[in-house]
């Protein structure tokens, strides 16, 4: 295949030549034709201008020769004029007809010579292509002989190095096949010799692991516990403050009804009493208008205890927001605290038996998770006492009074 690639290059690198021959015995040709061109234009300028040069030395001869001659009467010069003009034309028509045949001559001349040439350029050029062709047929044959030996050079030089690597390659392998097969037998005289001692270490060493596991696992029980009856200790609270927070609405509701028959009876005595101013009343009605009054106060007193339960049913309501947030937040705790044991407990697991699974060099590593603090359960708030009751007797008399007037 390699040999006919280089034949076939070897024959367009030929074309080739043969085509660029060609291109300069052409180019070499047109040159030749147009200098020929060149040379008969040339020599057609020099005639003309020969012949120019010829008839003007021809008219200055005639005019010197009438200027010279003197004929003794008129008839005579006439006659000699007409025979001088008549010669004169005779010589033109005889050069014209000199120089057509110069011309005829010459390019029939001209052309068989170029026809010559072109002749002679053909054959020198059919020459010098054939022994072109010859000589570079030559140096192809000679190019071939030479690749074919230097192939043939280094495929016995493949061959010899794929040799030398091989026996190279042979040997190193039986010297590692016999390195390992040594290793081999000292390590595995070294494990019968230390097997009793390195399973005893790691035994101890794995019973260390399984001791520190189960301390982890029931410190995290502990504190899962832990946190279980903190949570157990907030919804009783929670629970708590929920009754507490209804017996308060249930309260206010009561106070609420009582206020209402309250203002219906001041109502009714703030009408008889006016009744009582316009007509005049006795004695009995106006112990009724100082009840009355007493009735007033009390329901002033009344309505400053609603506003106090009021406040307080607003403060135990934020209370229950805060505990229920509080909840919120422990219960995510937990469940952080779970994801975390979970985690520590796979990691551990994960640790042991990779552990066991790699070589003797066990790494001892142990877990500290860390956990949320025990958070102190808040103290139920207390409800503050009644108005009436935080007020002392001459305040009462105060209101009173202020009633009265």
């Amino acid at each position: 295949m390699r040999k006919s690639c280089v034949r076939i290059a070897a024959v367009i690198e030929v074309a080739e030549l043969a085509r660029v021959s060609a291109e300069t015995a052409a180019q070499i040709k047109g040159q030749e034709v147009q200098r020929l061109e060149a040379e008969f234009e040339k020599k057609l300028q020099e005639l003309q201008q020969i012949h120019e040069e010829e008839m003007t030395r021809f008219h200055e001869c005639c005019i010197q020769s009438q200027s010279q001659t003197v004929t003794p009467t008129e008839s005579s010069n006439g006659d000699s004029k007409l025979s001088m003009k008549e010669r004169i034309s005779e010589l033109e028509l005889q050069i014209r007809c000199l120089e057509e045949e110069i011309r005829r001559g010459d390019a029939n001349a001209l052309r068989q010579a170029y026809e010559q040439e072109l002749e002679t350029l053909k054959v020198t050029c059919e020459l010098g292509f054939g022994s072109m062709e010859q000589s570079h047929q030559r140096v192809i044959e000679e190019m071939q002989r030479q690749h074919q030996i230097e192939v043939e050079q280094l495929l016995e030089e493949k061959e010899r190095v794929l040799q030398e690597e091989t026996n190279a390659t042979i040997a190193a392998i039986e010297a590692m096949r016999k390195a390992h097969k040594e290793e081999l037998e000292k390590s595995q005289k070294a494990q019968q010799n230390g097997a009793s001692t390195d399973i005893n270490k790691l035994r101890a060493q794995f019973k260390d692991e399984l001791d520190s596991l189960h301390r982890e696992l029931e410190v995290l029980s502990e504190q899962y516990s832990q946190k279980c009856l903190e949570n157990a200790h907030l919804s009783r609270a929670i629970e708590t403050e929920r009754q507490a927070l209804i017996s308060v609405e249930r309260d206010n509701q009561e106070l609420h009804t009582r206020n209402q028959e309250l203002n219906k009876h001041l109502v009714a005595e703030l009408s008889l009493m006016q009744s009582c101013v316009n007509g005049g009343v006795d004695q009995s009605e106006l112990s009724q208008g100082k009840d009355v009054i007493q009735l007033e106060v009390a329901l002033r007193v009344k309505e400053s205890e609603i506003q106090c339960l009021k406040q307080e049913i607003s403060s135990l309501k934020e209370e229950l927001q805060a505990a229920n947030r509080r909840c919120k937040k422990l219960l995510n705790e937990l469940s952080v605290s779970g994801v975390k044991c979970q985690s520590a407990c796979v990691k551990h697991s994960a640790e042991t038996y990779r552990q066991r699974t790699q070589s003797y060099d066990v790494i001892k590593s142990k877990s500290n998770p860390d956990f949320l603090k025990n958070r102190i359960k808040p103290n139920q708030p207390t409800r503050s006492k009644s108005l009436k009751e935080r007020l002392s007797v001459q305040e009462r008399m105060k209101l009173f009074e202020s009633g009265s007037k």
